[in-house]
C-alpha cells in the first residue's frame, strides 16, 4: 500500500497545495459562470422588455377571457332554454293526463 502524502489529502490548508490551487480554479470558474448567468438573464429581460411580447400576451389573454365569458353566457342560455323546455314538457304531460282527452 502506498503511503499517503500531505498533498494527497482530501483537503489542505497549505496555499501551494494541489487541492488549494484546484479549489481556487473551481471557485473562479463558478464566479465566472454566475456572472455569465446574471448577464444572460439581464439580456433576456431586456429583449422581453423591448419586444411587444408582453402586450401581445396580455391582448391574447383578454381575447381568451372574452371568449370564455361568451361561452359561459351561452351555457347559461342553453340551461335556461332547457329549463323552459322541461317546464313545457311537464305542462304538456299534465294536460295529456287529463281524463277528457
Amino acid at each position: 500500500m502506498a503511503e499517503s502524502t500531505f498533498t494527497d489529502a482530501d483537503f489542505s490548508y497549505d496555499p501551494s497545495s494541489d487541492y488549494r490551487k484546484a479549489l481556487e480554479v473551481i471557485n473562479a470558474i463558478l464566479l465566472q459562470l454566475r456572472s455569465l448567468a446574471v448577464s444572460m438573464l439581464k439580456e433576456i429581460d431586456e429583449a422581453i422588455a423591448e419586444s411587444n411580447l408582453a402586450s401581445e400576451l396580455t391582448a391574447r389573454a383578454q381575447e381568451a377571457k372574452k371568449e370564455a365569458d361568451a361561452l359561459n353566457r351561452a351555457a347559461h342560455s342553453i340551461n335556461d332554454i332547457a329549463s323552459v323546455a322541461s317546464k313545457i314538457t311537464g305542462v304538456v304531460t299534465g294536460i295529456a293526463g287529463l281524463p277528457f282527452l
